[in-house]
């Protein structure tokens, strides 16, 4: 099995924002935040932040547009695997993927496929690599481009968001409603 080594964890606080609707903002507020499990998460199972309120409230809007809510947080990334990094994780994360491709085989299947906005090949290689690692992946981090390129055939786009995708909940501290 493919395996990771975390040299130590990251312990600078980072603001972030979780964009939702009203109802559950209250009820997050109220209760804490409670992981997605969705098969097809971008970055695996976790609690999924913005670098940016922007971003958040795009998000919010989107998914939620008759009541959109965003919370801030400080959030430890602790034992976080960077995809941005890719140098350091590519290796891994692609013997991760040689092993679920090989077990699948054995049983007979085929590892699912992303499509569109559901990523079901990524969060299973995801939520196995992040329990792969020693100590344990206490979150995730990825770069994405949004918005269209700032001109035709750029590979620059409007705007790029980070994506935090936190598996360890006691590493978010001070949530609170966001104006």
């Amino acid at each position: 099995m493919a395996n990771f080594l975390f040299e130590s964890p990251r312990t600078s606080p980072h603001i972030c924002f979780h964009g939702t609707s009203e109802g559950q903002a209250e009820s997050i507020l109220r209760e804490g935040f409670s992981p997605s499990c969705n098969d097809g998460e971008w970055l695996g199972h976790g609690i999924y932040f913005w670098d940016s309120l922007d971003a958040a409230w795009l998000w919010a809007d989107k998914y939620f547009s008759e009541r959109p809510a965003v919370i801030g947080a400080t959030v430890m990334l602790g034992h976080c695997l960077d995809l941005d990094n890719a140098r350091e994780v590519a290796n891994f994360l692609s013997e991760v993927h040689r092993e679920l491709v090989a077990e699948f085989a054995n049983h007979g299947n085929t590892l699912p496929t992303n499509a569109g906005a559901d990523k079901y090949l990524d969060c299973l290689v995801y939520n196995r690599a992040a329990s792969s690692t020693y100590p344990p992946v206490d979150s995730l981090v990825c770069t994405f481009r949004g918005g269209n390129p700032i001109y035709s055939g750029a590979s620059v786009h409007e705007s790029t968001r980070r994506m935090y995708c936190v598996r360890t909940s006691t590493l978010i501290q001070f949530p609170g409603n966001v104006p």
